[in-house]
């Protein structure tokens, strides 16, 4: 399933980076019909999505009596386990170094390498290489385990995006070399975190009989919209601060701020991502215990809501 997720997501912004830039090739600079032809195609995929969700799965009646809302249970239950925490983190991390990038890239590539007219169409090149990081590190995944495969991939983006450090205006094919990798290694991070959080899940429920799968992945969901938000809040007064301005012509200095910023930024975020998952106790074997013990025992359950 979270195999599923990933390759989809990353095929629909594909699809929605696809139509700015072949609008980019005949009308170069029009703003307003990008931002008409993804709008025209989130309206165009709103209707059926919503129609889908209310009648594609039938709901089945719960298995237990609900129970009133409690916050102060739900915030027990996320901030007093630890292994979850540590995966919430390492996820922050990792959209955090991804939000970073994506949020300079057209700046780096039309400031910095002086292609503005690349400056689209390098998104869509990782994104095309993007759609295959799923299955391939579902592979690895089933090799290494979750938290190892989750490590590799962060410290692989660590070392690809320390090699931006040595891409210069007149080194493309570089540039061209290191995003076709970041394609490659792209959700590899979200991908067996996303894993790891049903492992966490089930080892709440053996050791308290409480469902919270619902609630683990609803807080995932949000570290990783909260890294979002703070990749920008960081990044852009960054570059601003050492002296990048894209409505005027950059001095040397500030264009090598923004360089340091596109690479480090990134690097950083992925190494701490890597240093959270190292000495994960919840391997495959563990997990592999967890589920027997599930399976053998009661299935009544103490409902988390």
């Amino acid at each position: 399933m979270a195999t599923y997720q990933t390759v989809a997501g990353s095929a629909a912004l594909f699809v929605t980076l696809v139509l700015p830039t072949i609008a980019d090739q005949f009308r170069p600079g029009d703003g307003r019909l990008q931002m008409t032809l993804m709008g025209g195609l989130v309206l165009a995929t709103a209707l059926p999505s919503v129609l889908l969700s209310l009648t594609a799965f039938r709901e089945e009646p719960p298995a237990y009596e609900p129970v009133p809302f409690s916050l102060g249970q739900s915030l027990r239950a996320v901030f007093a386990n630890p292994l979850l925490l540590r995966v919430l983190g390492s996820d922050f991390a990792v959209s955090l170094g991804q939000a970073i990038r994506s949020a300079l890239i057209v700046f780096f590539v039309t400031f910095y390498m002086g292609r503005p007219d690349w400056a689209a169409g390098l998104f869509l090149f990782q994104f095309v290489f993007g759609i295959l990081a799923g299955p391939i590190w579902l592979r690895i995944g089933l090799k290494l385990g979750k938290h190892r495969t989750a490590i590799l991939g962060e410290v692989v983006q660590v070392a690809i995006n320390l090699g931006l450090l040595l891409v210069t205006p007149d080194r493309f094919g570089l540039l061209l070399a290191l995003t076709f990798a970041q394609g490659l290694a792209q959700g590899s991070g979200n991908l067996m975190l996303r894993a790891i959080v049903a492992d966490v899940a089930d080892k709440h429920r053996l050791e308290t009989g409480e469902e919270r799968t619902g609630l683990y992945f609803s807080v995932f969901a949000l570290a990783g919209k909260s890294a979002g938000a703070a990749a920008v809040g960081i990044a852009l007064p960054l570059v601003g601060w050492l002296g990048f301005d894209p409505k005027v012509v950059n001095s040397p200095e500030a264009l090598t701020g923004l360089l340091y910023v596109f690479a480090l930024g990134p690097a950083l975020a992925h190494a701490v991502s890597a240093a959270l998952l190292a000495r994960f106790p919840l391997d495959e074997a563990t997990h592999s215990e967890i589920r027997r013990q599930l399976d053998a025992g009661p299935t009544v359950l103490v409902p988390a809501e």
